[in-house]
């Protein structure tokens, strides 16, 4: 914003748990905007923080092979912004709670340019018919917000 002498107002924060840019007169609103720029952190484990380290039966936490710890979660969010319009993202990835506040934050007619993983476009599982797969699956969380924000909702 700063390179290109755009006009912009840029926050530093926890933008799911405590959103910079609120309504003046209704705390729990978010500020609607015709543009929306954003660079969110990329498949943010534990975006809600409600989880913690697992443990051993020692006590002792449990580690990925990364060496980064095991997150178990212990809570539902509960987003009091009303932003997870299309659903609650899994706790281990928050892409599409980031992507959820961009578009909560446009006004009627707004525009967003997000850089993001190219996996959002194709993470999740799609609803298949028992006929299809020999299986009835039902479709994940991922695929849901996806097939949501294609087909929208009308906010009015």
């Amino acid at each position: 914003m700063i390179l290109h002498g755009l006009d912009a107002r840029i926050e530093q924060g926890d933008t799911i748990r405590d959103p910079k840019f609120k309504d003046e007169e209704n705390e729990l609103e978010l500020r609607r905007f015709d543009k929306v720029m954003a660079n969110f952190p990329f498949s943010m484990e534990n975006w809600a923080q409600n989880g913690e380290p697992k443990k051993d039966k020692k006590g002792n936490t449990v580690n990925k092979k990364d060496g980064t710890p095991q997150i178990e979660y212990k809570k539902e969010f509960t987003d009091p912004y009303n932003r997870l319009v299309y659903g609650v993202p899994p706790y281990s990835n928050g892409d599409f709670a980031f992507l959820q506040h961009i578009i909560a934050s446009l006004d009627e007619n707004g525009k967003a340019g997000v850089v993001c993983p190219q996996g959002v476009l194709f993470r999740g599982q799609p609803e298949k018919t028992e006929e299809e797969d020999g299986q009835n699956r039902k479709a994940d969380v991922e695929y849901t917000i996806r097939r949501g924000f294609l087909q929208g909702i009308d906010f009015k």
